[in-house]
């Protein structure tokens, strides 16, 4: 019945797809049809004043993609750099000196068709739209996905840059070839390619975040009106506030549960005070890692080598999997759901394999003399770590 279910969703996507496809195709024709009555500007670096980058999905995939922004900025530094995101993740971008301005909008509005015909949600995209026209990009980067295309497109900037297969036809004037999971390589470095066809010197960079001071602030007297001075976090979404209370119940000693409690600065804030973040493949992990701070993280149906931590030569950021035979099976292609219904690929991380990693980090660390079990000392302490430290 799972099995069904997905095949059902994903033959909706695609044939929602297909339609889009054909009714951007015509407009992405008829743009270059009505360009043949004169000659299409030459790309010219020096021309380059106003950039709009465009990234309409996760928190984490935004953080991952800062390097390829900064890298615009290297390449481009009196341009100004204007970041269009959805709201939730809008926080991240902000925190950027060289990012002008953010533009938020929430782009997922019209995946309901009530949504879609709401009067606020046309009057939001409208708005945008008008926005985006006025400032004459002379450049506009789509860093991932159909959608950022269309904005892209409707930006008006003179040349639009993305990957040919991540895009309705003809709305970009300037591709790479492909589409990620094409072949395996790192979400931060499929970014950097896009700047580099901008322009940008090849070479590698890293994520890097700095804490909002007054987020640092408002953190620091809630951790002190608790008491804290050493202790487990717990945080997330508000959603996830019922998985965090049963994680809660279930430990010997009372973690401070800040799920639900935080913004994005706030929890970077809290992130930043922590010794080590254990987390699965997430924003948060993203954000510990960009914070210069050691991590733990699961990884099951994702791949790590694409979306996994991008530490620092020399940080740590170790990442558990069970490599069974399925996994990774993840490619954002398709809905998120386990072909096989028993996401055996994260049932299989016990919790002695992250007990292990957890004590490995904190001994390199010297920062605890947790006692040490029979089966821990027996153990290699490197065995099951596949660690990703640069």
């Amino acid at each position: 019945m799972r099995r069904l279910s997905r095949a059902f969703k994903d033959e909706t996507i695609n044939f929602i797809q297909a339609v889009l496809w054909l009714v951007f195709g015509v407009i992405g024709s008829w743009g270059r049809i009505t360009g043949l009555a004169r000659p299409y500007p030459r790309f010219d670096p020096v021309k380059v004043r106003k950039i709009l980058v465009l990234r309409l999905d996760l928190l984490g995939d935004v953080l991952l993609s800062m390097p390829a922004v900064e890298a615009l900025h290297e390449r481009y530094p009196e341009a100004e750099i204007w970041m269009m995101t959805v709201p939730y993740t809008a926080d991240i971008p902000a925190r950027y000196p060289f990012v002008t301005r953010v533009v938020s909008l929430d782009t997922n509005a019209i995946r309901s068709p009530r949504n879609l015909l709401r009067p606020s949600t046309l009057r939001a995209w409208y708005g945008t739209y008008r926005l985006l026209r006025r400032q004459r990009f002379d450049l506009a980067v789509s860093l991932f996905g159909l959608m950022a295309s269309i904005w892209a497109f409707m930006s008006g900037a003179t040349h639009r840059l993305g990957y040919s297969k991540e895009a309705y036809p003809l709305l970009h004037t300037r591709t790479l070839p492909g589409m990620r999971y094409d072949r395996r390589e790192h979400e931060v470095r499929w970014c950097l390619r896009l700047a580099e066809l901008a322009g940008a010197a090849q070479q590698p960079r890293y994520m890097s975040l700095e804490v909002e001071p007054t987020a640092a602030e408002r953190m620091r007297e809630v951790l002190e009106s608790h008491g804290v001075t050493g202790a487990t976090l717990l945080t997330g979404s508000r959603s996830e506030l019922p998985i965090a209370q049963a994680v809660a119940g279930a430990m010997r000693s009372t973690p401070l549960v800040l799920t639900g409690a935080t913004t994005v600065n706030e929890l970077a804030a809290v992130l930043a005070r922590c010794d080590l973040v254990l987390s699965g493949d997430s924003g948060p992990l993203h954000m510990a890692v960009a914070l210069g701070r050691p991590t733990v993280s699961v990884y099951g149906p994702t791949d790590p080598g694409i979306s996994g931590p991008y530490p620092r030569p020399g940080q740590t950021a170790i990442v558990l999997r069970t490599g069974i035979g399925c996994s990774p099976c993840y490619n954002a292609l398709s809905t998120a759901e386990c072909p096989y219904g028993n996401t055996a690929c994260m049932h299989h991380l016990t919790v002695d394999r992250m007990d292990r990693a957890v004590r490995h980090v904190l001994r390199a660390r010297h920062l605890t003399a947790l006692p040490i079990s029979h089966a821990d000392a027996d153990a290699d302490p490197d065995r099951d770590l596949a660690a990703t430290a640069r």
